[in-house]
């Protein structure tokens, strides 16, 4: 900003002095202007020389960046040379590098390795700008040798005027020259100016600061904090889930919130237990086994309890989404109808996915198809199942249209017959969500059992399922809810409050289904087995 302001004093001066000598020419020889020819040519020659001088300055200034990389830029016609190339990015950079030298100076020594690396890196930048400063010279020269030659082109137009005409175009020329000279460097003065105020100022450290005291925190009060805090989190987060969780997962759900009939509740065993309550468990699964055992016994008690007033003969069992666990339960439901001497056949309807033929080890490459296509008789597919009183009837051949095959009167008449030969029919249909063929056999039946798996399915897609059934004019029996976990259930409380040899007054308990469903108050009094009716 010196620079500029010691050469814009000058400017103003040769700008004055200009003035004078021509106004003592137009005096003298008594001429005021020139034409307008000449004054084109004398205000493209005062531009070019005004940029001219401009230039030779800028090149003096320029000349000083290698002694002093930290100063201020020049200007080129009205703009730095920072903003020429890289100069202006490099030379940011260098005074941050410095900024941050002086702040790391008053932490480490010399030799310390970032005081090292900043020297390092400042010198790479310095070499840089001396770099793009010979490039910006070389551009420089060659762009005031062509000025020049503009400015001769121009003076050998001049010299065809008369003479008096010429000098005072010469003259004029200076003038204007020496203006235009003047407000650019009046305009570099006031934008370094500018410049100047906006750079990082170099701050020196006179004192350094006292030493800190270290604040020591309340451990134990933080402890307790962050255990009070989180102990509220977990348990506003536990309510949210248990909130925003709108699945099955106890009888209140169905019979309080859906106000729904539940007939039974069955336990989740554990993999290693065979889902049948035919099968055998040793050790600790051997009482998982007998709670699935107690629970069907439950089941197959409210069945009889609910076909009172009517008799039940034909029962569908389906469920809302697939692998809520419908076949196991129709399975053991007729396996436990079977072992209380009823004759029980047990029908696998589910054409997308039978899955009975595997439950008891059998083939399915004849079944139910044939019978309703007229193909055969129902005593031609009759399967034994393994149990006395218990017969199969599995799918047979998927036929090309599973609703016409449910819709036809071939099966209501093999269901009339069915139920002249069986005590019990049941059905094991595909789930409600699937396909429409529970809803259509649903209105053939005596009475239809939804199987409900605990954690599975939510209570709105139940109660749309229940809805869609009384829609097709379904008569339901209940809900059966499965897989229920045992650890805090009736089953585990009354198996771990007896010991083993106190059998019998375990399954007196047992034979109370509706007390251990909750739907009535214990009471003295005999203890009675479900018994066929």
């Amino acid at each position: 900003a010196r620079f500029a302001d010691e050469q814009s004093k000058i400017a103003k001066r040769d700008w004055n002095e200009a003035k004078r000598k021509l106004r003592d020419f137009q005096e003298q020889e008594n001429v005021v202007d020139v034409s307008n020819e000449v004054q084109a040519l004398i205000t493209q020659m005062s531009q070019l020389r005004a940029q001219q001088n401009m230039a030779d300055l800028n090149m003096e200034e320029i000349n000083s960046m290698e002694a002093n990389l930290g100063g201020t830029a020049a200007m080129v016609g009205g703009t730095t040379i920072s903003g020429q190339s890289h100069i202006g990015q490099l030379k940011g950079q260098l005074a941050s590098m410095e900024a941050d030298l002086q702040s790391s100076l008053t932490k480490y020594t010399d030799n310390h390795p970032s005081i090292i690396s900043l020297r390092e890196k400042i010198i790479d930048l310095q070499k840089k700008l001396l770099q793009e400063k010979d490039l910006y010279e070389t551009s420089e020269t060659a762009r005031r040798s062509e000025i020049q030659n503009q400015i001769n082109k121009y003076q050998r137009q001049l010299q065809d005027f008369p003479e008096k005409i010429y000098t005072l175009a010469q003259l004029q020329m200076t003038s204007e020259t020496s203006e235009r000279l003047y407000e650019m460097l009046l305009d570099m003065k006031y934008r370094l100016n500018i410049t100047k105020a906006m750079q990082i100022s170099r701050i020196n450290i006179i004192e350094p600061a006292w030493k800190a005291k270290l604040y020591s925190p309340d451990y134990e009060k933080n402890i307790t904090m962050a255990a009070i805090l989180g102990l509220l989190f977990g348990l506003g987060l536990a309510l949210l889930i248990e909130y925003l969780d709108d699945s099955i997962k106890d009888a209140d759900s169905i019979q309080v919130q859906l106000g729904l009939p539940l007939l039974g509740s069955v336990p989740l065993i554990s993999k290693r237990v065979s889902p049948m309550i035919t099968g055998s468990a040793s050790g600790p699964d051997k009482k998982s086994l007998y709670f699935l055992r107690e629970a069907y016994n439950i089941l197959a008690h409210n069945l009889k309890l609910g076909s009172l007033d009517q008799k039940v003969r034909s029962i569908m069992i389906t469920s809302s989404i697939p692998s809520e666990g419908k076949t196991h339960v129709a399975a053991n439901l007729a396996i436990n109808l079977a072992q209380t001497g009823k004759n029980v056949l047990l029908i696998d309807t589910d054409y997308p996915r039978p899955d009975v033929y595997h439950a008891f080890g059998l083939e399915n490459e004849i079944g139910l198809t044939e019978v309703i296509m007229g193909e055969a008789t129902i005593e031609e597919v009759l399967k034994p199942s393994g149990v006395d009183g218990l017969w199969i009837i599995t799918t047979g051949p998927k036929p090309p249209n599973t609703i016409q095959l449910f819709e036809s009167n071939q099966m209501k008449e093999f269901i009339k017959e069915a139920e002249n030969l069986f005590d019990y029919v049941l059905f094991d249909t595909p789930p409600l969500y699937s396909l429409n063929d529970p809803v259509i056999l649903g209105s053939m039946v005596d009475r239809t059992i939804v199987v409900a798996s605990a954690g599975d399915i939510s209570k709105p897609m139940l109660k749309q399922a229940v809805a869609t059934l009384e829609r097709g004019n379904n008569r339901l029996l209940g809900i059966v809810l499965n897989k229920v976990q045992m650890e805090g259930t009736h089953y585990y409380y009354y198996y771990h409050s007896y010991n083993h040899g106190e059998d019998r007054r375990l399954r007196g308990i047992a034979s109370k289904p509706l007390m251990l469903l909750g739907l009535k108050k214990p009471r003295s009094g005999r203890s009675q087995r479900p018994s066929a009716s």
